[in-house]
């Protein structure tokens, strides 16, 4: 009795030992940071010395059935292969279990739904389209759906790491990205996607095609940054981009929601051609601010933009206000469809834009310091009888002051605009304003460049053009007055023009200073006149156009220099 009872105890101890023994074994395996859901099916093993392993990836894949469990023991596995069954994939360790696509389209496709893949460093698929780490894409015999690819890291992928492409409700998280083009792209129609936690070295997150209702939260980015394209109500937040490039909305996005990001040493949030979205509560370090562009009132005029800060100061928008003065301490303004405002003593610096006026007119900038920004020092976009005064708008990287669109009547004067990549650039349709008694020197390429076959009417008097490259560039820009300013050491030109041949003499250059010219007598300024030519052949007309030398002419330009003081 007592042998039996004995005998009894050590075989439930046995059983006990035997069961836990099994589940020990894979759990040590994964040696995962989160937990994975537990298989209900069988555990099949890839690797590793234990008897019936299999010795490849897809040898086991073709022997799994859905809810099976495919664990992968610590090695190197030259393979790239496709999952259409709703399985874990699960490697021991993330470091050292290596599937390598050797240059193949993708290291895995997933061709069904409720796959997970967690613990592997994958590497190394083809540089086409289409090609990734992992395409995830909805076909028409499969609804690729539900799928979690966790603790991995993707490197040296030369297209894309992983792809989602019509498809929706995936979690990609705590993923590791390093070395690739790019990291993570979700395209045509994804909807409801979840892209959270992940360290993405070299590379972005892009949303493109109209993606829907994703999350984008707590990933930290580092030289990349994340891209929304006509996509709505997606949500991007908590986010840390490093070194990075622009957290940008664009090509009709709307009502997306960007908050609580921190953006450090990077480029700015761009809102192009996008409406109705929220930008909250980001803080910019070291980084560009915000920027607006788009040549539709609604692109300006319909988000909501509030508590973003740079360096510490505010980043002030406005939207439908009136007679506002904007504050001292503000780092950066932006004015939408506002009328009557003073932006006057600021300093704005080392942003992508620095003041931007949408849609608004009749306010006045005068006294402030606006230099070192990375594109714009100002710009107008569709605005008109706006006053800009006694500025100093300097060391802009590409323009010192930008019209654009219909902006029409504003007055330029008394400003020091030196050292921009372009001190004045005039683009479109805009017309009518006056540039008055500024100094426009040392401007790295252009001191004015109109560009835009409506722009027209404008009044050139009585500025300093000295040190530039250029001077002054009429790019199909027509019945400008050019007169009484000063052109001097201008090195490759002090003024040019491009016309059409119906306008050739449509500009007109009044009494400026040459600094070459020490005589009265004319001076010629040399252009191209785009010029059309008819031919005929036996069959129909035709016609061609070629560029031939034209010329302008100030018939009495000044002897000395005028005494411009700004």
């Amino acid at each position: 009795m007592q042998i039996n009872q004995m005998t009894r105890k050590w075989l439930a101890i046995g059983i006990i030992l035997l069961f836990v023994g099994t589940c020990v074994i894979p759990a040590i395996a994964q040696d995962v940071e989160k937990s994975l859901p537990i298989s209900r099916g069988n555990w099949l093993y890839v690797g590793g010395s234990g008897p019936g392993n299999y010795t490849k990836i897809i040898y086991a894949l073709e022997n799994a059935s859905n809810n099976d469990t495919i664990f992968v023991y610590k090695g190197t596995y030259f393979e790239s292969f496709s999952i259409s069954k709703s399985i874990n994939l699960i490697g021991e360790d993330k470091y050292s279990t290596i599937i390598d696509a050797q240059d193949s389209p993708h290291v895995i496709n997933f061709a069904t739904n409720r796959i997970l893949v967690s613990g592997f460093t994958l590497t190394n698929s083809r540089d086409w389209a289409n090609d990734c780490g992992i395409y995830i894409k909805n076909a028409w015999e499969t609804h690729t759906t539900h799928n979690t690819i966790t603790n991995n890291i993707f490197t040296h992928h030369r297209e894309m790491a992983i792809t989602v492409y019509q498809s929706e409700y995936n979690l990609i998280t705590d993923n590791i990205f390093m070395n690739n083009t790019a990291a993570i792209e979700t395209g045509s129609y994804s909807y409801y996607n979840n892209i959270s936690n992940n360290t993405i070295i070299d590379g972005g997150i892009y949303l493109w095609g109209a993606p829907n209702y994703n999350i984008v939260s707590n990933n930290h980015i580092i030289r990349g940054g994340i891209t929304v394209s006509r996509g709505s109500s997606n949500t991007v937040f908590d986010n840390t981009i490093e070194d990075g490039a622009d957290l940008k909305l664009m090509w009709d996005t709307k009502n997306n929601i960007v908050k609580n990001n921190i953006l450090i040493s990077s480029n700015a949030i761009v809102l192009e051609e996008s409406t109705s979205n929220t930008i909250q509560n980001n803080e910019c370090i070291d980084s560009k601010g915000i920027s607006i562009s788009g040549n539709n009132r609604d692109y300006w005029q319909t988000h909501t933009i509030e508590n973003n800060s740079h360096n510490g100061r505010p980043i002030l928008y406005y939207k439908n206000q009136n007679a506002i003065t904007i504050p001292s301490n503000a780092a950066q303004v932006i004015l939408a469809n506002c009328n009557k405002c003073l932006l006057k003593n600021l300093t704005i610096t080392k942003l992508k834009d620095g003041v931007q006026l949408g849609f608004s007119s009749e306010n006045t900038i005068c006294f402030n310091t606006i230099y070192n920004n990375s594109e714009t020092g100002i710009i107008l976009q569709d605005s008109q009888s706006n006053s800009i005064q006694n500025n100093t708008i300097e060391k802009n990287s590409r323009y010192g002051l930008e019209l654009l669109g219909y902006s029409h009547t504003n007055k330029i004067s008394t400003n020091d605009i030196i050292k921009n990549g372009v001190g004045i650039f005039n683009e479109g349709m805009s017309e009518v304003n006056t540039i008055h008694n500024n100094r426009i020197d040392d401007n790295i390429n252009y001191g004015v460049y109109f560009s835009g076959s409506g722009g027209a009417l404008n009044i050139i008097h009585k500025n300093s053009f000295k040190n530039n490259t250029r001077g002054i560039f009429l790019d199909f820009s027509y019945f400008n007055i050019i007169s009484n300013n000063n052109f001097i050491n201008n090195s490759k030109y002090h003024a040019s023009y491009k016309v059409d041949y119906q306008k050739a003499h449509s500009n007109k250059w009044i009494k400026n200073y040459y600094d070459k010219s020490h005589v009265l007598s004319p001076i010629l300024i040399l252009g191209s006149i785009k010029t059309r030519f008819h031919y005929y052949d036996w069959l129909s007309e035709s016609e061609i156009y070629f560029y031939r030398i034209g010329v302008q002419i100030d018939w009495l330009p000044a002897l000395r220099p005028y005494d411009i003081g700004v």
